[in-house]
Parts: C-alpha cells; sequence; structure tokens
C-alpha cells in the first residue's frame, strides 16, 4: 500500500487505519489520495463519513473497499457534477431491501439509485465457468496474481457484467418513482473503454447499430423483464485532456424505453450536464 500523508488527506487517513484490507494492494494506486479524500470531505458534509468510515473499515477485502468507494463516487457525481441534490441515504426499496440513496429531481419528484460495481474477480470466476472447470466450487488460481498480468490476453464482453448488474439490482427496485442503476465497474477492460456497439446490444436488441452481442441475448431493455428499471448509466473514472493528467467521469446514459411510466428517467433530469443518451431514436 502507497503512504498517505496525515496532514495532507486527514479522512483517507483516517479510514485506512486498522482497515482489513490494509496492505492488500497498492490503494490509492492511480486515482490517487487527492480523489478519495475530495469523495470523503463530501460525505462528511452529507453527515455520512463515520457510516462509510464503519463500512470501510470492516470491508473484508479490497474488493468490497472498491464497490463502497464507487458508491461514493456515485453520490459525489450525481450532487456535484450533475446538480442533482441527495435527500435520503439508504432508502428502502421493495421487501425491506435497502437502496443506496434518494435524489431530487426537476419538478419535485424523487429518483431511487442503486449502484453496482462489478469487479475482475467475477470476470475471472465466470470465464472458467465458461470454459468447463470441472470443480467449479475451486478458487482460480488466477485470483492470487493481480488485476493485471503482463502479456495476459483474454476475451471480454459487455454484456455478462450489465446483465448480472442488473439482475442484482432488480429486486431492490420501486415501482412508484424514476429509478435508476449506475454500474461503476472495476474491471480489466473497463466498460468506458468498451465500443458503443457493445453497450447499445447489451441494453437494447441484439443488431441495432451493427451490435453483436456475445451471449446472442437481446439486451435487458429489449422487452419487459426489467420494466422497474428506469435507466442504467454506466460511470468511470478517465484521464482529462491534456496538459492536465487530472481524473473527471465519463458516464453514458442508457433509458429503459419498456420502463413503467411511474419509473421512467425524465429526459430533462441530467439537463446539466452533455451525456451521451443511447436510447434508440
Amino acid at each position: 500500500m502507497e503512504p498517505v500523508d496525515p496532514l495532507r488527506h486527514p479522512l483517507l487517513h483516517c479510514v485506512i487505519q486498522g482497515a482489513r484490507w490494509a496492505g492488500e494492494d497498492q490503494f490509492p494506486g492511480s486515482v490517487g489520495p487527492d480523489l478519495f479524500e475530495e469523495w470523503l470531505r463530501f460525505i462528511t458534509c452529507e453527515g455520512e463519513f463515520d457510516r462509510f468510515r464503519e463500512r470501510l473499515q470492516a470491508s473484508r477485502s479490497a474488493k468490497h473497499r472498491n464497490a463502497t468507494f464507487a458508491e461514493i463516487g456515485a453520490a459525489y457525481f450525481l450532487k456535484k457534477r450533475c446538480g442533482l441534490p441527495i435527500i435520503a441515504w439508504e432508502p428502502v426499496g421493495p421487501n425491506g431491501k435497502e437502496g443506496e440513496f434518494l435524489i431530487a429531481l426537476p419538478g419535485g419528484r424523487q429518483m431511487f439509485v442503486e449502484v453496482k460495481g462489478p469487479e475482475w474477480e467475477a470476470e475471472i470466476i465466470d470465464s472458467e465457468k465458461k470454459l468447463g472447470e470441472p470443480d467449479p466450487t475451486t478458487r482460480p488460481a488466477r485470483l492470487d496474481q493481480p488485476k493485471y498480468v503482463d502479456g495476459e490476453a483474454f476475451f471480454f464482453a459487455a454484456e455478462p457484467p450489465i446483465f448480472k448488474a442488473v439482475e442484482k439490482a432488480y429486486p431492490k427496485l420501486p415501482d412508484s418513482m424514476p429509478t435508476l442503476l449506475i454500474i461503476s465497474d472495476d474491471l480489466r477492460v473497463p466498460l468506458s473503454e468498451m465500443p458503443v456497439d457493445a453497450l447499445l446490444g447489451a441494453f437494447y436488441e441484439k443488431g441495432i447499430s451493427g451490435a453483436k452481442g456475445f451471449s446472442g441475448e437481446n439486451g435487458c431493455f429489449f422487452d419487459r423483464r426489467y420494466e422497474k428499471l428506469g435507466a442504467a448509466g454506466t460511470l468511470n473514472l478517465v484521464p482529462g485532456p491534456p496538459p492536465g493528467s487530472t481524473l473527471g467521469f465519463q458516464f453514458s446514459l442508457f433509458r429503459n424505453p419498456n420502463a413503467l411510466p411511474a419509473v421512467a428517467v425524465p429526459q430533462d433530469a441530467f439537463a446539466a450536464i452533455a451525456i451521451y443518451d443511447g436510447l434508440p431514436r
């Protein structure tokens, strides 16, 4: 683990102390401590620092830590970059299942937000299952290696992690207000680096814009299977334009044309930023 200066990054330093994952990897790595400190200042202003500190320190591994930071980053993005205030944390959805937060929309409406962070470890486990490993309960040896291995070649498709994220989020979603799933991944090939056609194929009908799906299935929004999900968005950190090297957000929104009217995400919800809207015209 890289050292964190307690004077320059006091909140991040506080989180790391006693964390179960301390020393597991090179955190904060290429993202750097400045961004994490900014996110932690944000949740401090929201009155949520103690709750997230406890979650982060109790995280069983680096991947659980990353999933928690993905939630914080998504909340930061929606409020600071999109101008959408957070009005409640951990809202309760169907069957007592909690989402991440509620945000205020123009016109006095609210939107229920769930965040999922597909990780590279699950990607490897799924790929070995597809290769027909004799004992699917055995821990793949590849998980004992770093995320990236020099010279390693592998196949990647956008559909499996997107499909899984939607399936895992869906039981939490209410049917009485707009709903949004944010997918903030930690995959070996980030979704931000996938061709637009691959993302379109994951959400809509195969063949749209020439998309050819890995799984052969139609996308999540092709029919009414996920009618309680108003929209999904992929959110990634990407390098900013030169000459600076700071990281910025890349957000792509995919609205569900088969969503229930009550859960549809209004077109003006993200009017404050320029985004790519994947909804077929």
